[in-house]
């Protein structure tokens, strides 16, 4: 029987059904239910008389809110915001409605010890006698923008947002396109090509951020972009960055201008940030003009992306970032399997990607990321990027970070196996809270463990533990000591001895999927027998709730998928029943909605589906 209730959730009159504001009242009152037994009606500002002698949960800019003498503070951001209890009332406000939306998981994070682990996987305590606690807090995410780069979540907007979690096309993001490769997008080659051939590289495939030295051409090709940028600001009202990346080639302008250029700034990407804080400067004098004024905003930026040929940092006592200006760093070639600051991440004579990293902090005052968590042309495998992840998580809580994107399963697959859904989970704790416990590494580390220890207890229930033996026993595949296993072979480095890290070419989410890499079969007769325990664990379950077996056995059974696919793809010659592991893994696959199997964006260039796996 629901509880009667003396609360009532307020939301601003006309808020729109398919808002993230009229999302966070479904939230407060459906969870608040769960925790409580009590349901709270949800009423508009405008109908409080009829609800005078209940309490409220004041959600947004209502005129509760207004009247009760609060405000906000722009440091919150988009994404940050308060919760203070007033008067026996409980306020939750951000600056933006999302912010707000966040603002109650937080309340019901503290309150009732709310977590979302993964879609329709949940937890929140079961509470009797529950009053209004006092509360008065600000919260300032160290990510402004956290967006998901899954599609098993952002398939899933509830699981998204309960993650704090945003689309990377969230109207609050970016005017124009969101992409990181805008280039052609904001001056199209067939539309300037062949007028205005100086704004373009010399072969091409790029843009020159010096108008191949002809100063009259680089002053139009920076006024057809601010005209670009203003129209997209006029049609997007709430975008907070204008995008200029390069396209998706391997390539620079070699003119004599750039190079020119590069001599003095010490890179090639000296030339870009000149033009981006020309650009930024420009939006921002429209900004204080009579036509600009209704299109203004706090904290635009504009956002150079650092990727490929420009991915380098300039010097940064020939040129900085104004404060208008955030790069993104997109190191696509980097060992994302070691930290950052690892021999291989960080040697001379290669790509120096720690170097480059610690060159951009000193070039932009607010950086912005993007990370990639997937192997693109083996995604079935297991990835383990979680000492990078663990290590860059912390790095970052200690900087203002603008926009934070972790490249996961985001084009084709409706789920993930190799773990994918616990890194998911792990990035969203790190990202939200990892500052909270940087104190000593004592500290940090425990926390690492009680995220691990809370996901695998919640997500797979009775088989919780032999689960995560598995996942400790894969991850720990790739190391001695707890040294990752290194070697240095024919010009390049290679992860030598053991993990689904095959042979890596330039770019190590690129690997191919045909290699033995893994020199201890036996490993994978454990892992096997690891999979066939945890479905044994929950065995009982078919007699006493059913449904939730149905639910365990799925978990275990993505999981299954990648140490099959291993196996066979290391040893097909070793398992008399190679057929019927074959058959499992494809069956098992397309149930969940796993299309692909090769994404198709590496060296052979050749799409693998999965319906096509083992034909």
């Amino acid at each position: 029987m629901p509880v009667a209730t003396k609360y009532a959730i307020v939301i601003p009159s006309g808020t729109a059904e398919d808002s993230e504001l009229f999302i966070a009242g479904q939230e407060m009152q459906l969870l608040l239910k769960e925790a409580t037994g009590a349901i709270a009606p949800i009423v508009s500002d405008n109908n409080v008389a009829s609800y005078k002698a209940m309490h409220f949960f004041s959600l947004g800019n209502t005129s509760l809110f207004r009247e009760s003498g609060l405000s906000l503070s722009n440091d919150l951001g988009d994404t940050g915001y308060l919760i203070k209890t007033l008067n026996n009332n409980l306020y939750v406000s951000g600056n933006t409605d999302i912010g707000t939306l966040f603002g109650v998981y937080g309340y019901l994070e503290k309150e009732f010890n709310f977590d979302c682990f993964a879609k329709d996987c949940y937890h929140i305590d079961k509470v009797n006698g529950w009053t209004f606690a006092e509360y008065n807090l600000s919260e300032i995410p160290y990510v402004n923008y956290r967006a998901n780069g899954n599609k098993f979540i952002l398939s899933d907007k509830i699981t998204m947002y309960r993650m704090r979690y945003t689309n990377r096309n969230y109207d609050n993001f970016a005017v124009g396109s969101a992409s990181m490769h805008t280039a052609f997008t904001i001056l199209p080659k067939d539309k300037y090509y062949s007028t205005n051939t100086n704004w373009y590289s010399d072969d091409g495939t790029q843009l020159c951020y010096t108008a191949h030295g002809n100063t009259s051409s680089l002053l139009s090709m920076k006024q057809t972009v601010f005209e670009y940028a203003k129209e997209q600001l006029k049609t997007n009202l709430t975008g907070k960055t204008f995008i200029i990346g390069s396209e998706d080639k391997y390539t620079w302008c070699s003119c004599s201008a750039c190079i020119s250029e590069i001599n003095n700034y010490g890179a090639n990407s000296g030339s870009a940030i000149a033009f981006c804080n020309d650009i930024a400067d420009m939006i921002y004098e429209w900004f204080n003009t009579v036509d600009g004024a209704p299109y203004a905003r706090d904290g635009f930026k504009v956002m150079y992306v650092a990727y490929n040929l420009g991915l380098e940092a300039p010097n940064s006592t020939k040129i900085t970032c104004n404060d208008n200006v955030t790069v993104c760093f997109a190191p696509i070639q980097m060992d994302f399997l070691q930290k950052i600051d690892s021999t291989y991440n960080s040697t001379a004579g290669q790509i120096n990607f720690y170097q480059y990293y610690l060159g951009w902090k000193q070039v932009c005052s607010e950086m912005s990321y993007y990370l990639y968590q997937i192997n693109f042309e083996s995604p079935l495998a297991f990835f383990d990027t979680y000492d990078f992840m663990i290590d860059f998580y912390r790095r970052m809580s200690d900087e203002d970070v603008f926009y934070l994107f972790d490249y996961g399963h985001r084009e084709n697959n409706e789920t993930a196996t190799g773990f994918q859904v616990y890194k998911n989970y792990l990035a969203y704790k790190l990202s939200l809270n990892a500052g909270d416990y940087l104190q000593d590494d004592i500290g940090y580390n425990s926390y690492i463990e009680s995220v691990a220890d809370s996901f695998f207890e919640n997500y797979f229930g009775p088989s919780a533990q032999t689960m995560r033996s598995l996942f400790d026993s894969i991850s720990n595949s790739t190391r001695e000591n707890g040294t990752l296993m290194t070697s240095y072979i024919s010009g390049k480095w290679t992860h030598a001895k053991q993990g689904p890290n095959i042979v890596y070419r330039d770019a190590f989410v690129y690997t191919e999927n045909n290699e033995s890499y893994f020199n201890n079969p036996e490993m994978f007769d454990g892992w096997i027998n690891l999979i066939e325990q945890a479905l044994a664990d929950i065995e009982y379950l078919k007699t006493t709730d059913n449904n939730l077996y149905q639910i365990y056995y799925d978990r275990i059974a993505l999981e299954r998928i990648s140490v099959y696919y291993m196996a066979i793809e290391c040893y097909p010659n070793r398992y008399q029943n190679v057929a019927d592991m074959k058959a499992i893994v494809k069956a098992d696959a397309l149930r969940f909605g796993i299309t692909m199997y090769d994404m198709a964006t590496g060296t052979d260039g050749v799409l693998g589906y999965i319906k096509d796996l083992y034909a």
